[in-house]
């Protein structure tokens, strides 16, 4: 049996009037961000940020330092799994606070279009078991420990 990744709640706050991205907290929150360039650069701004891509044009911003101050954000790593071609095993686990936007040919972050929208509202749906083993990935994770600090040249 198949469940949806976003409840129905959710899904429903994410029809924007204009253009817009989507901001998934660690903690489980997720809100929408405006879509102007100016307000996704102050975002995703600095040499730090990092993408992995979606089908269908789908692209998470994330920090790469994240992983050594921040827990798995849980939501995130699911919409990544119920909207990419990756496997509960392989999926990468992201850290921290996530943008969830499209991308320009420049590189850039860019708003979602109401297509993107329709695949984090419609599409993200996960199995039992890959639910199971995305849970149990991130339970490893957390008995694991925060990786050790090293200073960067």
């Amino acid at each position: 049996m198949r469940k949806r990744v976003l409840p129905a709640a959710v899904a429903s706050r994410l029809r924007p009037t204009g253009p817009a991205a989507v901001m998934v907290h660690p903690d489980g929150a997720i809100g929408v961000v405006e879509g102007s360039p100016e307000a996704m650069g102050a975002i995703v701004g600095g040499p730090w940020w990092e993408t992995m891509s979606s089908r269908l044009g789908v692209v998470f911003w994330f920090t790469t330092v994240g992983r050594r101050r921040n827990d798995v954000n849980r939501l995130a790593t699911q919409l990544l799994l119920a909207t990419s071609n990756w496997s509960a095993a392989e999926v990468p686990l992201l850290y921290g606070p996530v943008l969830v936007a499209a991308r320009t040919p420049a590189g850039v972050p860019t708003a979602l279009s109401m297509a993107h929208f329709e695949v984090l509202n419609a599409r993200s749906m996960l199995s039992w078991r890959s639910r199971r083993t995305l849970r149990r990935r991130i339970e490893g994770e957390r008995l694991a420990g925060p990786l050790p600090m090293t200073s960067i040249d």
